[in-house]
């Protein structure tokens, strides 16, 4: 088998026979293959235009309620085709930033008699209500 150039040599170093590399390179793309490249552009203007924080349910609607777009796509097309190009919602998480309080020792044991000056000692109570689930 003789092959001359550099289309030759590059096939060879990679091990392809030459058909393969041909029917990648003459390949027509088929109306599946260009509706999921028309989904896939749709997807990440959605998701661009969302901030990155819009999952596969949400763009699901999006792309069915969307007026350029009138193809019906499926829950699981849509999250395969983020998965494919990777996107994924970077939706932020609500952090409660509570202090956890510690609780001292009763040093006065109601003996408030030991106070000699004002302000001292200074006492608070505190009760706890339980409501809710």
């Amino acid at each position: 088998m003789d092959m001359h150039g550099t289309q030759a040599i590059l096939i060879r170093k990679l091990g392809l026979p030459r058909k393969v590399y041909n029917e990648w390179l003459y390949h027509e793309s088929t109306a599946w293959e260009q509706q999921e490249g028309l989904l896939k552009q749709k997807i990440m203007m959605y998701f661009e235009k969302h901030r990155q924080q819009i999952g596969a349910g949400k763009m699901n609607i999006y792309l069915e309620h969307g007026e350029s777009i009138d193809l019906r796509c499926s829950f699981k097309r849509v999250k395969r085709l983020m998965s494919v190009i990777k996107l994924k919602c970077h939706s932020r998480i609500k952090r409660h930033h509570r202090i956890k309080q510690v609780l001292r020792d009763n040093m006065l044991s109601q003996d408030f008699n030991q106070v000699t000056h004002p302000n001292q000692v200074w006492l608070s109570g505190s009760t706890e209500a339980v409501y809710g689930g």
